[in-house]
């Protein structure tokens, strides 16, 4: 089960269990982030790391490389908990599903 899918089910569960008030609404991005964001964030990059590794090994393309680089230095700044990191790889996340 990937990560987003035990989030989501984890809301479901706290719904059900009658943990937000009625009439109120969910957590905020922010307050999700707080709670699960690291953690998504994280799955991503691994994600695109290993694409990334793939397609390099595929083309030995320059520009592979380059993108391969940029994600392991955004990966760090991951683990630093550095929210606008976080938030562009949620948001390029959540682009993608919409598609």
């Amino acid at each position: 089960m990937l990560k987003y899918e035990m989030i989501v089910n984890d809301l479901q569960k706290r719904i059900m269990n009658e943990e937000f008030e009625e009439n109120h609404k969910l957590p905020t991005e922010e307050k999700l982030i707080e709670e699960y964001g690291l953690e998504l964030a994280i799955e991503k990059v691994a994600q695109m790391i290993t694409e990334k590794i793939d397609m390099y090994k595929e083309t030995n393309d320059e520009e592979k490389m380059k993108e391969l680089t940029e994600l392991i230095l955004d990966r760090e700044k991951i683990y630093k908990n550095d929210k606008e990191t976080i938030k562009k790889y949620l948001k390029d996340s959540g682009d993608k599903d919409a598609e």
